[in-house]
């Protein structure tokens, strides 16, 4: 085949049997035809077919028809793509790992995209199917509508980029999100994004990077009890957790912009200024300290884990304010942390330890009570 990713490069209006040796050179093969059949084992590069009425892509009964880069099946709606088996047993049409694709307003049944013919674990990556999509049934390693996607970071920390999700598809609205430790790229957003449900596993991270976030379902941010997980926010973003905030585990780590000059930004969880974490952290690494940011509180700060501030200013000076920190409170050397100004007992409550690394503490004439036992 031409050795072109190129939408004309290799065009096929009829239909494709295939009874001796293909070799892809890495090509990109388009179907472009009406209703087309597909015969004889075949090891695509990148296979497209998009059709705007109704059509039938039929592929023979027990073959496979493998796609290692790219797979795309699109039709609109009410005009469905049908990717049908010629018999029984079902067809094979199987996306490497590492494989992406854009699949939607498609018809599927008997269909086996799981590379093992069935059997656990299967080496096909699961086909999605978006939009007015229909399960035909006796389908294998098929999902419709909403997914489950696992971050991997294969090519960059680009939440947008296809490549860098498990199913070689962007998450959408509806999809529900894990973000694992292990790989080197951790995600950042390019653009706002909304998921159902989100888990950042312990020691993994999501830079939200000025782009809004909303999880419309359950926000899980680590392990209860373990401050590991932690998303990094500029203070500029809106974020949203419908199902409510992770307040029992992983950190929020507030890093400023880093445009030159310093900011006030407040904190805000669910458009409250009543804002509760688990670990919270303010780091803004800028290494002028004329220009970190200020991260201000604007009501009650409550901090379950350890409120940390690294680099940067927490100001919750003025009397209106609370900090309620149910563990320890660590002010780093480059960390500045301005206290409510206010002599009412529940003002500036710590529960844990206090530990000043050098860093400037302003008491704005207020009043911390220390209210558990055995505190250092």
């Amino acid at each position: 085949a031409p050795a072109s990713t190129g939408a004309t490069a290799f065009t096929v209006a009829g239909n494709w049997t295939n009874s001796g040796t293909f070799t892809n050179s890495s090509g990109q093969v388009t179907f472009d035809g009406g209703s087309q059949s597909l015969s004889g084992a075949t090891t695509f590069y990148a296979l497209t077919k998009a059709v705007s009425s109704n059509a039938t892509l039929t592929l023979a009964s027990s073959v496979e028809q493998k796609v290692t880069n790219d797979l795309a099946l699109t039709a609109t709606a009410g005009n469905l793509l049908t990717i049908a088996s010629s018999g029984v047993p079902a067809a094979q049409l199987t996306l490497t790992a590492g494989g992406t694709q854009t699949i939607s307003n498609v018809s599927v049944s008997n269909n086996d995209a799981s590379g093992t013919g069935g059997v656990l674990p299967y080496s096909g990556v699961t086909l999605v199917a978006r939009n007015t999509s229909t399960n035909g049934g006796s389908n294998t390693n098929w999902q419709f509508g909403a997914a489950t996607f696992t971050w991997d970071g294969s090519t960059s920390t680009d939440w947008n980029t296809v490549s860098n999700w498990d199913l070689g598809i962007v998450p959408a609205s509806a999809d529900t999100v894990i973000i694992p430790s292990g790989p080197a790229n951790q995600p950042a957003l390019s653009t706002d994004v909304v998921v159902a449900n989100l888990t950042i596993n312990d020691a993994a991270s999501l830079t939200l990077a000025g782009k809004n976030l909303t999880v419309s379902g359950t926000f899980a941010n680590g392990t209860a009890g373990v401050s590991t997980a932690t998303v990094i926010s500029r203070g500029t973003e809106t974020v949203t957790f419908t199902g409510g905030m992770d307040t029992d585990s992983g950190t929020f780590r507030y890093a400023g912009d880093g445009d030159g000059t310093s900011n006030t930004r407040t904190l805000t969880i669910n458009g409250s200024t009543n804002a509760a974490f688990y670990g919270l952290t303010i780091n803004d690494p800028n290494a002028t300290p004329a220009n970190r940011d200020v991260f201000a509180v604007s009501g009650t700060l409550t901090v379950n884990g350890t409120l940390t501030a690294a680099s940067g200013t927490l100001n919750a000076s003025t009397a209106s304010n609370t900090i309620d920190a149910n563990a320890s409170v660590s002010i780093g050397a480059s960390g500045i942390l301005i206290a409510p100004a206010s002599t009412g007992a529940s003002a500036f409550t710590v529960a844990g330890n206090w530990t000043n690394s050098g860093g400037t503490f302003t008491n704005s004439s207020g009043k911390v009570t220390f209210d558990d036992n055995g505190q250092s």
